[in-house]
């Protein structure tokens, strides 16, 4: 996996993958006025999973099947998008965004301290001091935002902290596998376990109130049908995909620290497509956290480029 040095295309899979969780954010709200959370998701993973399921019968992709193969990658799946999800609909039932984001952007520290366990990653000091100055970017954003102790919930904060380690859980997964299966496979599989999942969810809870056309009603709604699209297309299949090439070519301590950009393109989505107001600690926190990620990996790629050598 590891070369001489990490192609630009490995770095652009990160910052996509950036900038669409970024906007999803965006149509995750707009979803909330349409359906619930686990008819979401199912309509979500089936998008999802039919575009990595086209080229598959089409014979343009191939997916290994054997059992072995789907005992590696069921702990992958379980994590992400199982855990990950859940949690996520559940801590944000009670837990303020801003609380939210905060715990998130731990991911990286959590992810730094995983990869040197299970996958033997070594980051440099200046590179945790850079993932920190990023942490520091979005903590700054979210305090100057209004994020207040009295909002402090316990169950959703502990129910978030779980979403977050599922998350480094999952980077470290992937990186891991990235040798073994290509990212295809990866996101076949994650988005296989999670539409059967989540439909079963989904249809479970209609069926027990007697209401299965209920799960389909929503699915009138054109706007609806525009979100779960981008969700399930870009927000699902597309991330998924770029995590696992990125991935591929990158220490999971170098790219998990993109994620704190999601902070900053969602800012500025707001303030471009919702009209939202902005202020001067936006730009702040952007630069911190952009110093952030810019500062991880290019030290990450001097140390790479000096153990080559060595």
């Amino acid at each position: 996996m590891d070369q001489e040095k990490t192609p630009v295309s490995a770095y652009l899979a990160a910052l996509a993958q950036s900038c669409i969780i970024g906007f999803t954010s965006l149509f995750v709200k707009l979803s909330q006025n349409y359906t619930g959370a686990f008819e979401m998701l199912s309509y979500r993973l089936a998008v999802a999973f039919l575009c990595a399921l086209v080229p598959v019968l089409l014979g343009k992709v191939k997916v290994k099947a054997a059992p072995r193969d789907l005992l590696a990658i069921l702990p992958l799946t379980i994590v992400y998008p199982l855990v990950f999800f859940s949690t996520q609909v559940f801590a944000l039932q009670t837990l303020p965004t801003t609380e939210s984001a905060i715990i998130t952007a731990l991911a990286p520290i959590v992810t730094v301290v995983l990869a040197a366990i299970f996958l033997k990653e070594h980051t440099t000091r200046g590179q945790v001091l850079f993932i920190l100055l990023s942490m520091g970017g979005v903590i700054f954003l979210m305090v100057m935002k209004g994020a207040s102790a009295a909002a402090f919930d316990v169950r959703g904060t502990l129910i978030m902290m779980l979403n977050m380690l599922s998350f480094a859980v999952y980077t470290v997964l992937m990186r891991r596998l990235a040798g073994r299966f290509s990212a295809y496979a990866l996101t076949f599989y994650i988005t296989l376990m999670g539409f059967v999942v989540f439909t079963l969810l989904g249809l479970g809870q209609h069926l027990l109130a007697g209401d299965i056309a209920g799960f389909f009603a929503p699915l009138a709604n054109v706007r609806l049908v525009i979100t779960v699209l981008y969700l399930g297309a870009a927000g699902l299949f597309g991330t998924s995909a770029l995590a696992g090439y990125a991935l591929s070519k990158i220490e999971s301590s170098r790219m998990i620290v993109f994620s704190n950009l999601s902070v900053v393109i969602t800012i500025f989505a707001g303030v471009l497509i919702l009209a939202e107001p902005l202020y001067w600690y936006h730009i702040v926190g952007a630069v911190i956290i952009i110093a952030g990620v810019f500062g991880t990996n290019w030290l990450g790629s001097q140390h790479k480029r000096s153990r080559l050598q060595g």
